[in-house]
């Protein structure tokens, strides 16, 4: 005979089963990599990108490539001197965040982003 066991109301398995043990808050909704797009605090946009994410909720590091248009954020990193942005996710969350820097990965020109606070 197998003995009772309490299992979670359906809500709640559902909610367990969407969301794995030590997601990043930005996979939660939509698969890494993603499409964002990256705008300055006042809310300009300064390029659209696949990101891909490591680290945690609270300690994301993100990788933006494949940006359009192609050397925009480049653009604002050194000549703009801007180095806090906002990340918006096509599913409507975003987070500020910091440009760390930019280098070439092959003949694309890529960024990496630290978070500061988790998506919301």
């Amino acid at each position: 005979m197998t003995p009772a066991v309490d299992s979670p109301s359906p809500p709640q398995a559902a909610a367990a089963a969407a969301t794995p043990q030590n997601a990043v808050s930005p996979r939660t909704a939509s698969e890494s990599p993603a499409e964002a797009v990256v705008t300055t605090l006042e809310g300009r946009a300064i390029a659209l990108g696949r990101i891909e994410f490591d680290g945690d909720d609270t300690r994301w590091i993100a990788t933006l490539s494949r940006m359009e248009p192609a050397g925009a954020l480049a653009s604002h990193f050194f000549a703009r001197r801007v180095r806090d942005v906002i990340v918006r996710l096509a599913d409507g969350r975003r987070a500020r965040a910091r440009i760390v820097g930019t280098s070439f990965a092959g003949k694309e020109r890529v960024a990496r982003l630290a978070g500061s606070e988790r998506f919301a």
